[in-house]
């Protein structure tokens, strides 16, 4: 099992030096990835429980690039970039350009999105936005190669494409819970990310549905299968426990595991960060 963090790029802890610190422990630590979320377009009133209380958000791509420079193993990830509404070309040069100058260290989580608003100030029929992102994901591996694409929303004639991601292409993994979001997964993913939590037991039932739509498209790779599981202060202060849970969720197909705190400020956050290291990283 592998192990993330989300970063604070929204929301009450989201500032320049709560990223770095949050970032910079993460890899002292010994976490494999850190994962910054994006929000395009807040609403007023605010929608979610986060922005009632601090609208912040961090556009996540320039998130990672700010603490590149200042990391050199940890994973830089996307959780998720809402695809429908970026320009496919742009955004694969900007993901290319991050993955080389980081060492090759970018991973792209996408997800369709949800929030109408945000498809309707981007341009994008709500109703298409799923296809829309299929066509995307394919078009943005052809550009990494230079690749010409003729789909239905975008054209891109053969060219010349450099620096191209460190290892030829950058993984992709498909944010969501629904059954669509699954199956692209399993034809289009290098992985899965859940959005909230989930039991073991309900995560072998989505894991199962994405290996069926993998087997149909004659997938033979493997898919990486991330969980979100918040731990309180209380848990964490059984280590064994926290172990046999993750013990549970590694057991029900996961390999990668994003342990959530909720802490009222930066100080709590590093504190449980560290604990939980201690206390189950340094075990596993």
């Amino acid at each position: 099992m592998e192990f993330g963090l989300s970063l604070p790029s929204f929301g009450h802890l989201a500032d320049a030096d709560g990223i770095r610190l949050v970032a910079k422990g993460c890899e002292e630590l010994g976490y494999s990835s850190i994962w910054a979320a994006e929000r395009l377009l807040v609403p007023d009133p605010p929608n979610q429980p986060w922005s009632k209380v601090d609208e912040t958000a961090f556009e996540p791509l320039t998130t990672l690039a700010f603490i590149a420079g200042q990391t050199r193993r940890i994973r830089l990830c996307t959780s998720v970039i809402i695809l429908p509404v970026r320009n496919p070309v742009l955004l694969a040069r900007v993901a290319s350009s991050l993955d080389v100058l980081s060492g090759g260290r970018l991973e792209l989580g996408i997800g369709v999105g949800w929030m109408r608003e945000e498809m309707e100030v981007s341009g994008i029929p709500f109703g298409r936005r799923g296809k829309i992102s299929d066509e995307y994901i394919q078009l943005i591996r052809n550009i990494w190669e230079g690749k010409e694409y003729d789909g239905k929303f975008v054209r891109v004639p053969s060219h010349l494409f450099k620096p191209r991601p460190v290892n030829g292409s950058i993984p992709i993994w498909i944010g969501g819970n629904s059954e669509i979001a699954l199956r692209r997964a399993g034809r289009l993913g290098n992985g899965w990310i859940p959005m909230g939590g989930y039991t073991p037991e309900e995560l072998t039932a989505r894991i199962s549905t994405i290996a069926e739509a993998a087997s149909s498209a004659g997938r033979k790779d493997a898919i990486q299968i991330c969980c979100n599981r918040e731990f309180s202060r209380e848990e964490l202060s059984d280590p064994a426990s926290c172990l046999r849970v993750v013990e549970s969720y590694e057991g029900a197909g996961a390999t990668h595991m994003i342990p959530r705190f909720k802490c009222d400020n930066l100080e709590e956050m590093i504190e449980m960060m560290q604990v939980f290291a201690d206390g189950v990283i340094s075990a596993c």
